[in-house]
């Protein structure tokens, strides 16, 4: 049995906290142009976009270059500081389930961090990142791919999804258009790994 949320998400920051400078090594080089240009085509040029859970910057530093209004946000301190000091601009300390805003973003850019959300808490935190985007504003999120929830080997709480059971949680929003859903193998650390890439649209008002 898992524990709680609160416990899941404080054992998986404590993983964070403790290896902030191991966690961007290893992700700040990352590619990700094929998934970056495809949401900012949905993007109006010099829009708004939350990175949410922003990592080492990598994204951020990507959408401001290109002229872009960026909000970033992470849950670990450390990270969030040295994503500061890359992007030479505030990232705000912030839980994916704290998002608080109402329709003030034109994109939404969550890659490979919804998925440390407790399943408990995913549907609110959809609702949430839903009520923050500007109508017409597009949203892209990572999960890897996989049934159920587990702790890897360094600790970390993971929330997975097939494409199955992630349709099934969004077709619960509301005012939402379903772009794509599909399957995406990478290799990391030696390894490949199959990860679902959504691509989520709100709806116009009418």
């Amino acid at each position: 049995m898992l524990p709680n949320s609160n416990n899941i998400t404080e054992k998986t920051l404590t993983y964070y906290r403790q290896n902030a400078a191991a966690y961007i090594e290893e992700t700040i080089e990352n590619d990700m142009r094929v998934i970056l240009d495809s949401f900012l085509i949905f993007v109006q040029d010099g829009g708004h976009i939350l990175d949410l859970g922003c990592g080492s910057g990598r994204d951020s530093r990507f959408f401001i270059d290109n002229g872009y209004q960026v909000t970033a946000t992470d849950a670990s301190l450390e990270i969030a500081e040295f994503a500061s000091a890359f992007l030479d601009q505030e990232v705000l300390i912030q839980p994916a389930q704290s998002i608080n805003e109402i329709e003030k973003y034109d994109g939404v850019w969550a890659c490979a961090s919804l998925l440390h959300v407790p399943r408990t808490e995913i549907f609110g935190t959809f609702v949430k990142i839903i009520d923050s985007l500007k109508p017409g504003g597009i949203w892209y999120m990572s999960f890897k791919h996989g049934t159920g929830e587990y702790w890897d080997e360094r600790g970390r709480y993971f929330n997975c999804y097939t494409t199955q059971s992630m349709t099934k949680v969004i077709r619960r929003l509301f005012n939402i258009e379903i772009i794509s859903i599909a399957k995406d193998f990478k290799q990391l650390r030696g390894k490949p790994q199959c990860w679902l890439n959504i691509f989520i649209r709100k709806k116009e008002a009418c």
